[in-house]
């Protein structure tokens, strides 16, 4: 297990009780936390460890920089496993979530699989009603709390929403890599490829990783950093889908940039990392700025409906978009730094 953590001192004991409660257990457990109080967050997890009696090693430091992708790297850095569990400090295994991702990433057939997204479960694993359910063999009862894929709708309805609100990012190559995966693996695990990762459910090989990280240039805000670690990863090898494993994630928002500010970052990281890797820039620049249009226009009726009368995600999209220009021009040997500041200002201007 890697976490990158800040400021979730209610709910990384539960991510790490969940987790050492696995069959098989983890043989390691590697936090990098960005809170100011890091310590006292270290002695509860001390504490999970120590009740559930795990062997499990455990490197708890404090980031060295606080940006979600640099604590990742910086786990991944200070790990030693040959397969890495990199979720979310608000991440609950559910029970069996590691033995369904060991048993494929194991499978004679899996050489080519470079990672992994377990599928997303809406019932918190460690709450008494899912256990009781789970001994009776019987579906929970109660509010679902876990976050799912909402937008996860088909017919025309599905295909209507993907146009407005599917991803900002272009894949980087075209056209895009299609990997097989083995009638083994598909028949005896109901495993299928995926295109992106999702950071709060991601597994890696370790073989994987090595030249491939996340791009520290996404400071503080750094949306898109899974998608474009699985675009990267994916023209290596194939990224599954695991039914059987499942986490539920609950989405915690604490630490999170204002809206004005987030909408604005999600359009220029989407530019940035296109800019920096699409096989044919000017022709995916114009896909996501066709997107980030046809996005604005959701996101303004989702202003207007949730009273916001300053529409913040609509004027972010719009100026998110104007900053496109100089990405676009940006010498790419000066792009990462110039990226670096532009994210510095805008997260001063307040």
């Amino acid at each position: 297990m890697v976490t990158a953590t800040y400021n979730r001192q209610q709910t990384l004991p539960r991510a790490v009780r969940c987790a050492v409660r696995q069959a098989p257990p983890p043989t390691e457990i590697v936090i990098i936390d960005a809170s100011h109080d890091w310590q006292t967050t270290r002695g509860l997890v001390e504490c999970v460890l120590e009740e559930e009696g795990s062997g499990a090693r455990l490197v708890y430091e404090s980031a060295q920089t606080r940006s979600s992708t640099a604590q990742r790297n910086q786990g991944i850095a200070r790990s030693s496993a040959d397969v890495l569990f990199m979720i979310d400090d608000d991440s609950l295994m559910h029970p069996g979530c590691a033995k369904s991702v060991i048993d494929v990433f194991n499978h004679p057939e899996a050489a080519g699989v470079v990672g992994a997204c377990t599928a997303l479960s809406p019932h918190e694993p460690d709450r008494q009603r899912y256990v009781a359910a789970a001994e009776a063999h019987t579906e929970p009862t109660g509010p679902a709390t876990g976050k799912v894929n909402k937008n996860k709708q088909t017919g025309l309805s599905g295909r209507v929403t993907k146009w407005f609100i599917g991803d900002y990012l272009p894949h980087y190559q075209n056209p895009r890599p299609d990997w097989d995966v083995p009638d083994s693996l598909r028949e005896q695990f109901d495993c299928f490829p995926r295109r992106q990762v999702h950071g709060a459910r991601m597994v890696f090989r370790r073989s994987a990783l090595q030249d491939e990280r996340f791009d520290e240039a996404l400071t503080r805000y750094a949306y898109l950093e899974d998608t474009d670690l699985g675009y990267r990863l994916g023209q290596r090898g194939v990224i599954l889908t695991i039914p059987g494993a499942k986490i539920c994630h609950l989405g915690e928002n604490n630490g999170r940039l204002p809206t004005l500010r987030a909408a604005i970052i999600s359009v220029t990281n989407a530019a940035f990392l296109t800019r920096k890797n699409a096989q044919h820039f000017s022709a995916n620049l114009r896909r996501l700025r066709l997107h980030a249009l046809r996005r604005s226009l959701f996101v303004l009726v989702k202003d207007l409906k949730r009273g916001q009368w300053r529409v913040p995600q609509f004027r972010g999209a719009w100026i998110g978009l104007m900053q496109t220009r100089w990405i676009a021009s940006a010498p790419l040997e000066q792009l990462d730094e110039r990226y670096k500041q532009f994210q510095e200002k805008l997260l001063q201007e307040g």
